[in-house]
């Protein structure tokens, strides 16, 4: 049975104002395919209409393999925008349309062991505890070190995105 280290447990990200949703979604997911995670799967997509404006909720799955696919790196990022509306900025070079809201970033990532589940490896075998023990530990913290980095790193790169709203 596979088993999930958590690496990052719900690490958020907060913005309110003005922002580009379609290029922030665009960016987030191209980072992440250039750092080898398999395709970014949208698990959810709900939107709400409300008097305010929309309620948008999306929730990514991605992961990669090591390892002939015993060690799996997954990666979640939830979207939650509350009170999104389109707005025009009057800019220098001219009119923008940007979309306008409170946007909330959840980032949660974990490694998987065991996620090939041999069919004669049971949590407690014998083969699997000296697998993980003895052969395969080293790159186990490696790619929980690499994990970790990885998430670090596109959180960073959201809030450089979104760090660029702020200046006129």
């Amino acid at each position: 049975m596979a088993e999930a280290d958590p690496i990052i447990k719900e690490a958020r990200i907060k913005y309110s104002g003005a922002f580009d949703l379609l290029l922030l979604y665009k960016k987030l997911e191209a980072w992440i395919k250039r750092q080898r995670f398999k395709s970014v799967k949208e698990v959810r997509y709900a939107e709400r209409v409300k008097p305010l404006g929309k309620v948008v909720d999306i929730t990514w799955m991605a992961s990669k393999s090591e390892v002939d696919e015993y060690l799996r790196m997954e990666l979640e990022v939830k979207f939650l925008i509350v009170g999104l509306n389109e707005v025009e900025l009057d800019r220098p070079s001219g009119k923008i349309k940007l979309n306008k809201g409170d946007l909330e970033l959840t980032f949660s990532s974990s490694l998987v062991r065991n996620g090939k589940n041999p069919p004669d490896w049971s949590d407690q075998s014998l083969f699997r505890r000296v697998y993980e023990k003895f052969i395969i530990a080293d790159q186990i913290e490696k790619f929980k070190i690499e994990l970790y980095k990885d998430t670090e790193k596109v959180m960073d790169e959201t809030k450089g995105f979104l760090a660029l709203y702020r200046f006129k």
